[in-house]
């Protein structure tokens, strides 16, 4: 999970190559995985259900 977290980093740090949705989505799903990672890290097994957050991401492209 650590290393999927770290390649929608990288993905994320090249946004301007993707479309704004799909960075949505892997911001989305590094956030989880991160959630994941915390309780997994604490020994908790009951996981805390959110409403998916939604991230801005700006239209404009370089």
């Amino acid at each position: 999970m650590e290393t999927m977290s770290e390649a929608l980093g990288l993905l994320i740090g090249n946004d301007r190559f993707i479309n704004p949705l799909v960075v949505t989505s892997l911001c989305d799903l590094r956030e989880e995985i991160a959630a994941e990672l915390g309780r997994r890290s604490t020994g908790s097994e009951t996981a805390i259900h959110e409403a998916p957050r939604l991230h801005p991401v700006s239209s404009a492209r370089a």
